[in-house]
């Protein structure tokens, strides 16, 4: 349903009933228009850390809670820019 509300026009709502126009989703196979894997296309990002930090974080414990939100792909920001 998100694919379909982020396709849709922005419209805005009526000015004399002050209601927005109704979104309708057509969950039909016929009304496909594109597709996703949601395991796939939805990630996790980690930022860098601060020099200690990496122990701090990376426990069993927060390992496991982050395996077990099922994101797939990864990103990590190494802070490489000149502070």
């Amino acid at each position: 349903m998100l694919a379909a509300w982020a396709a849709a026009p922005a419209q805005a709502a009526d000015s004399q009933t002050g209601t927005s126009p109704a979104i309708v989703v057509d969950l039909t196979p016929a009304g496909q228009l594109r597709a996703f894997h949601p395991d796939e296309t939805f990630g996790a990002g980690i930022d860098g850390a601060e020099q200690g930090d990496i122990d701090r974080l990376f426990t069993p414990h927060n390992i496991a809670a982050m395996k077990s939100a099922g994101l797939r792909p990864l990103t990590y920001r190494l802070r490489t820019e000149p502070s």
